[in-house]
């Protein structure tokens, strides 16, 4: 194993590829960890296709986005140029994803910041060419980084020779439809980025048509506009795609907060004017029967007593019991009965209340009792008087 390269030393080999072989290294000037790409492939030293992919490193220098892995340098050891890039600590969107899909929010959210990162790219010349879920890198804090800028043409140039070979080269599967014969644009990136944005939300990439890609009605028209097979008719600005994507999240997460809508009420209670129930009817009370007259049989079987003897004059009259079973004054001038207590007037009942019942006429025993009480003490003050 190679132990440094310039003034980088080799701290671990990380893996191998097709296109580079991938080793993590420590700035000794300014102590810093770094991530270092040897190119492997003869096309990166092909005296044709070389210088192309030596300018795009060199451009990619300038690129200063905190969303793209920064290229620190370019270098070559013992006949074989190397990239040297900031190293990031997270894991690769192919390992997130993982063949499932992933919290949308999440997917607009990274897929704005990898078209962020390509707006600054764009602006300065520079076509990433080669995007896919293995290069771009979703920090510890939640942040997706694009790697491999500036190597691009060196990609597209090794990929082509493997399927000159007959091999099976699955980066070309996030190519644009141009891209295969060989003509690549800012709008290439822009429909492979479509095709990572499905891969998210769905888990796997879009069958058939990619346009007919099956992600959220909400989603799908900015979807099918990234995934037009000409690029005429396709978005052609990576900024208009990441605003357009931070819309959509802020309006998943509106929905997500919106409150909930009321649950109907009851057949019962929704009307809120419902009248309370009528009162119970109150069954009518009898009317009493009419007050018998003297000397007459009471209805009901009740008795009226006969009227004293006449007394003589200066006699003092006994006492009687009146119907009631009270005594009668006897000092009463002219026979006349008590002065009775003024009594409060009766209480109109309220709408509504029950009556109160009404007392019932005294039986026919109470009537013979009072007259025959009566009649003993009429014969007893006869006697006296005499």
């Amino acid at each position: 194993m190679q132990e440094s390269f310039g003034e980088y030393k080799v701290l671990e080999r990380v893996g191998a590829g097709s296109t580079a072989e991938v080793f993590r290294a420590r700035d000794t000037r300014a102590g810093r960890t770094a991530a270092i790409k040897v190119l492997t492939s003869d096309v990166a030293i092909d005296p044709v296709r070389g210088q192309p992919i030596a300018d795009e490193a060199f451009l990619a220098i300038s690129l200063g986005h905190p969303n793209a892995a920064a290229l620190y340098e370019v270098g070559e050891q013992d006949g074989r140029p190397y990239l040297v890039y900031e190293f990031i600590q997270g894991q690769t969107l192919r390992a997130l994803v993982g063949g499932h899909p992933i919290n949308p929010r999440h997917a607009l959210e990274f897929a704005a910041q990898i078209a962020d990162t390509l707006a600054d790219a764009h602006a300065i010349g520079l076509v990433h060419r080669s995007l896919r879920p293995e290069n771009i890198v979703v920090s510890q804090k939640g942040t997706a980084k694009t790697t491999d800028f500036g190597l691009g043409r060196y990609a597209t140039a090794v990929a082509q020779d493997m399927a000159a070979r007959g091999a099976t080269v699955p980066a070309m599967a996030y190519w644009a439809p141009e891209q295969r014969t060989g003509e690549a644009d800012q709008r290439s990136d822009i429909y492979t980025l479509g095709l990572i944005l499905v891969e998210m939300l769905t888990g796997r990439l879009p069958g058939g048509s990619p346009s007919d890609a099956p992600v959220a009605p909400l989603i799908a028209p900015l979807v099918g506009r990234m995934l037009e097979p000409s690029p005429e008719r396709r978005i052609d600005a990576a900024a208009t795609v990441a605003a357009q994507l931070r819309e959509l999240a802020a309006t998943l997460e509106a929905q997500r907060n919106a409150p909930a809508a009321p649950a109907a009420p009851p057949p019962e209670a929704a009307s809120p004017t419902r009248r309370p129930p009528a009162p119970a009817a109150v069954p009518a009370t009898p009317a009493p029967a009419p007050a018998p007259r003297s000397g007459k049989r009471a209805s009901k079987g009740v008795v009226v007593s006969k009227p004293a003897p006449p007394t003589a004059p200066g006699d003092t009259p006994a006492v009687t019991a009146g119907p009631s079973g009270r005594a009668a004054d006897p000092a009463r001038k002219g026979g006349q009965p008590p002065r009775s207590q003024p009594q409060r007037p009766a209480e109109r009942p309220r709408p509504g209340a029950p009556a109160a019942p009404k007392a019932s006429a005294p039986s026919a025993t109470v009537w013979l009792i009072t007259a025959a009480v009566a009649g003993v003490a009429a014969v007893l003050w006869f006697l006296l008087a005499r």
